[in-house]
């Protein structure tokens, strides 16, 4: 597995609003899924696969994060056999 990650924190508007924002990649080879079949769990190769995905996370000055934030995730799958 290769994962790479970048991101920044952003202080803007003169430090009314604190911005948080990273992008990263996932690149799997060769993944193993346990699967039950028959009452037995069994260990699969299942292919290849790559994550993409974004995490941003917004909120009102330094010392209101605590009280207020929103945040939103958003991944990309892509599975290869």
């Amino acid at each position: 597995m290769w994962s790479y990650e970048a991101g920044a924190k952003l202080a803007l508007l003169e430090n009314q609003l604190s911005l948080d924002a990273a992008v990263y990649y996932e690149d799997w080879s060769n993944v193993h899924q346990k699967l039950q079949f028959n009452g037995l769990y069994m260990d699969y190769q299942v292919g290849d696969a790559e994550i993409y995905g974004l995490d941003l996370s917004l909120c009102p000055g330094a010392s209101q994060c605590k009280a207020l934030t929103v945040q939103a995730t958003a991944n990309v799958k892509q599975r290869r056999v």
